[in-house]
């Protein structure tokens, strides 16, 4: 098989997706880590500006803390349920022929990936990006969450924006 610039250019995208997705990950696994050893006290919170706070949270549930409880059987269920749905993701980003819908499903596996490793070492997730407008705060969260949320922005503005595009692109 001949190896022309098209070749050339989908295999700089590959490396480009894997190189982006692994530097989200790793920077996932180490602000958690860095979290973790400076907050040996809870609640401890670091005040970065007005708007923006590091305070370490323990997040046994889902998104927003939603079933937030610290029971075994949820970390089960919740660590199942999370794996089933990054294989189902990933086994969909297989048939992908957009490049853009692939990223976006890359990037969402990858921060689910990360929360995952976190239910796996910890028994929960770790979260400790707190964002405020006085004393409203939005719900804390991480890295992860946050790739997993621009993902899936991404792919649901595609769907909408782009809608012939995305749907042809998910056909086999």
């Amino acid at each position: 098989m001949r190896s022309g610039p098209r070749q050339q250019r989908g295999g700089g995208r590959r490396h480009f997706a894997l190189a982006l997705v692994g530097t989200i990950l790793l920077l996932d696994q180490v602000s958690k880590g860095w979290v973790l050893t400076q907050f040996t006290a809870i609640p401890r919170v670091i005040e970065i500006t007005s708007f923006f706070n590091l305070r370490l949270i323990w997040n046994y549930g889902i998104s927003f803390g939603l079933f937030n409880y610290p029971d075994k059987i949820y970390y089960y269920v919740f660590f199942y349920i999370s794996l089933g749905i990054i294989l189902f993701l990933f086994k969909i980003s297989i048939y992908v022929r957009s490049q853009h819908t692939k990223l976006s499903l890359y990037i969402i596996v990858f921060g689910a990936i990360g929360n995952n490793l976190d239910r796996l070492r910890h028994h929960g997730v770790v979260d400790f990006i707190d964002l405020h407008i006085l004393s409203v705060h939005w719900p804390t969260f991480n890295v992860a969450d946050l790739a997993i949320t621009i993902g899936a922005v991404v792919l649901m503005s595609d769907s909408l924006v782009f809608p012939p595009r995305f749907w042809s692109s998910l056909r086999g």
